[in-house]
C-alpha cells in the first residue's frame, strides 16, 4: 500500500512537473524551467535590487541621491545603465559557458531576466534592441555572435525590434580585462561604426552587453550610434563589476523567485 501511495505521488509529480528540465547553474533537476536556475543558484547569481546609480546601474549606497561617486559629475553618452546582476563568480561562469563553451541555452534564460528587468526600472519608450558586436574572427571562432542571439531572445520576449548588423565592429581588438576605462577607450578607438544609419535616426536605442566593467565598450558603442543619428541611447547588461556585491534576496529576485 506504500508502495503504491508513493508510486502514484512520483507519477502525479511526473505530470505536474516533469522531470528532464536541469538547472543550467548545478545540473540538478528543476521543477520549473523558467530562468533555468534553482532557487539556490538564483541567489548565488547575486541579483541586483534596491536603489541604484541612474547611470552606471550599480547600487547606491546609503545618503547618495540618484548617481554614485565614480558616475558623478562624469558624463557618458548613453543615458543610463542597467544590470540584471553582479558579476559574481557565479555570474561569471555562467556568461563563460555562454560565449565560450557552445551552451547557447544559457543566453535565453539570460534574456529572460533582462527583459523580467526592463519591466521594472526606469528605462522607458525604447523601441529597438542593438547588441554589442563581435568581430568576424570571433563570430567564427565561436560560430556564432552571443550578443546577437541574446537581442534575437530579448526582441522576442518583449516586442522590441532587433536591429541585426546595425552597429558593426570594423576591427579586432586585444583583451582587454586587465587594461582601466582609458586604456580601453584607447584600444576601441575607431573600432565600431553603424552601417545603416536610416534605421536609427530619431530613434531611442536599448544597447545590451554581457558585462559592464569600466563602461568603455558601451561608451564608444553609444556615441557611434548617437553620431548616426539615435535620439537617445539607454544600456543593458546581464552583469556589472562592483565592490560589495549585494545579497540577493528582494524587489526582482523576489518577482523572479514567486515563479518557483
Amino acid at each position: 500500500m506504500v508502495l503504491d501511495l508513493k508510486h502514484l505521488i512520483r507519477k502525479a509529480a511526473d505530470f505536474w512537473f516533469p522531470r528532464g528540465v536541469t538547472c543550467i547553474g548545478c545540473g540538478e533537476d528543476i521543477f520549473d524551467e523558467r530562468y533555468g536556475l534553482c532557487p539556490s543558484c538564483l541567489k548565488d547569481l547575486g541579483i541586483i535590487y534596491g536603489r541604484i546609480c541612474r547611470r552606471c546601474g550599480r547600487p547606491l549606497p546609503e545618503m547618495s541621491t540618484t548617481l554614485c561617486y565614480a558616475c558623478f559629475g562624469k558624463l557618458t553618452s548613453f543615458k543610463g545603465n542597467v544590470a540584471v546582476a553582479a558579476y559574481s563568480d557565479f555570474a561569471q561562469q555562467l556568461i563563460f559557458k555562454y560565449k565560450y563553451k557552445d551552451h547557447r541555452y544559457i543566453g535565453y534564460h539570460m534574456a529572460e531576466m533582462m527583459a523580467e528587468l526592463l519591466q521594472t526600472t526606469w528605462i522607458s519608450d525604447v523601441d529597438c534592441i542593438v547588441g554589442v558586436p563581435s568581430s568576424k574572427k570571433r563570430i567564427r571562432q565561436r560560430g556564432y555572435c552571443q550578443m546577437a542571439l541574446l537581442a534575437e531572445h530579448l526582441s522576442e520576449m518583449t516586442g522590441l525590434n532587433h536591429l541585426r548588423r546595425i552597429l558593426i565592429r570594423t576591427q579586432d581588438t586585444p583583451r582587454m580585462k586587465k587594461l582601466n576605462r582609458e586604456a580601453r577607450s584607447q584600444a576601441l578607438k575607431g573600432c565600431f561604426e553603424v552601417r545603416t544609419p536610416e534605421y536609427i535616426v530619431g530613434r531611442s536605442v536599448l544597447l545590451i552587453d554581457d558585462i559592464m566593467t569600466t563602461g568603455a565598450t558601451l561608451e564608444v558603442c553609444s556615441r557611434a550610434l548617437l553620431e548616426a543619428g539615435a535620439a537617445e541611447v539607454w544600456t543593458m547588461t546581464f552583469a556589472t563589476v562592483y565592490d560589495n556585491q549585494p545579497s540577493a534576496n528582494k524587489s526582482f529576485l523576489e518577482k523572479i523567485l514567486q515563479h518557483f
